[in-house]
């Protein structure tokens, strides 16, 4: 209250009609008065509220791209792994391969030598006939009715 309303309530003494008037105007101030800090108390709350929700909705967020993330992570891991036990598997089959090519060389230049002994076989035999039948011609009269002896392979 103010000092001219303390003079006017000496005056009155509490009981006349100006203090019941400055008592209501008094009332109705603190009446505004707590309706504005009801108001702003209501207001902040709903700030509050506001930006926790905000905060949580923003952490919510954040933690499924995180989550997101580790899993795009994972998964080019995974094709990563994928990829490299390909190559190792392609890597094992160039080797499998290149193993039976060289084996088969092998069976192959050991064929093509027992043929080169087959056909040397074969050759050292027709010579062998023949030098047979060049000596049954060189021998003594009496054997020459006979066929030469020819060895026989089983």
């Amino acid at each position: 209250m103010t000092g001219k309303t303390n003079k006017i309530l000496k005056k009155d003494r509490g009981e006349g009609p100006i203090t019941q008037k400055l008592l209501k105007e008094e009332e109705e101030v603190v009446v505004v008065v707590v309706v504005v800090v009801v108001v702003v108390v209501v207001v902040v709350v709903v700030v509050v509220v506001v930006v926790v929700v905000a905060v949580i909705v923003v952490v919510v967020v954040e933690e499924e791209e995180e989550e997101v993330e580790e899993e795009e992570e994972e998964e080019e891991e995974e094709e990563e792994e994928e990829e490299e036990e390909e190559e190792e598997e392609e890597e094992e089959t160039h080797e499998i391969i290149a193993g039976t090519l060289l084996v088969y060389s092998h069976v192959i230049a050991t064929q093509a030598r027992i043929g080169t002994s087959l056909a040397t076989l074969i050759d050292n035999r027709k010579k062998f006939r023949q030098l047979r039948l060049e000596q049954a011609d060189t021998r003594s009269p009496r054997h020459r009715h006979r066929r030469p002896v020819i060895m026989r392979s089983p």
